[in-house]
């Protein structure tokens, strides 16, 4: 097996942990993503959005629901 090949195979190991921690969310905990299940069956319900933040400074997810612009819906 070559470089490239176990590079890849330990990127695919990363990605295909991901457990249910509860009924509406999903966790890869190798590499620390978590994502709500609707996300992922209506993707075009959250567009990309980057928010760039300082070094040091967390990341804090929106409250509530964004509507189909980003925006937070009422």
């Amino acid at each position: 097996m070559n470089d490239a090949t176990e590079a890849e195979e330990a990127a695919i190991g990363k990605v295909v942990h991901v457990e249910l921690t509860s009924p509406q969310h999903l966790y890869w905990p190798e590499v620390d993503v978590d994502l709500e299940v609707e996300s992922v069956l209506f993707p075009e319900r959250y567009p990309l959005v980057s928010r760039g933040h300082e070094k040091g400074e967390g990341y804090r997810a929106a409250e509530g629901k964004l509507d189909g612009q980003g925006r937070k819906s009422k």
